[in-house]
């Protein structure tokens, strides 16, 4: 199983790739989630993947209960800071940097 974080889970190119974590749940897993201010999109995300850690750029007014399991990391550095707690090594696969938005994979594993 791929251990995969999403940057920009919430854009488009995020919803995608979650839809491949979706469809493929024997094969991937989301272990950190980001967004950058759409805190609502990414408490949805976080409910249904579950993942170690998620970041928001955007800190919101309150995080709910239940999303509470995974470590939060807010502020304009709130990526990378997610990233290194859920592990060194990330790769960017299939990029847009411009727009933060990416699929990572642990280049630790040899695939």
């Amino acid at each position: 199983m791929r251990t995969i974080a999403i940057l920009g889970a919430t854009g488009s190119i995020g919803t995608q790739a979650l839809d491949i974590v979706r469809r493929y749940p024997d094969r991937f897993r989301a272990a950190c989630l980001t967004a950058d201010r759409s805190a609502e999109k990414l408490f949805d995300l976080v409910r249904e993947f579950r993942p170690r850690c998620a970041a928001l750029r955007v800190e919101p007014e309150s995080l709910p209960e239940d999303v509470r399991f995974c470590e939060w990391f807010f502020g304009p550095d709130s990526t990378v800071r997610a990233l290194e707690a859920c592990g060194a090594g990330w790769t960017p696969c299939g990029a847009r940097w411009t727009s933060a938005s990416a699929c990572c994979w642990p280049t630790r594993r040899r695939w």
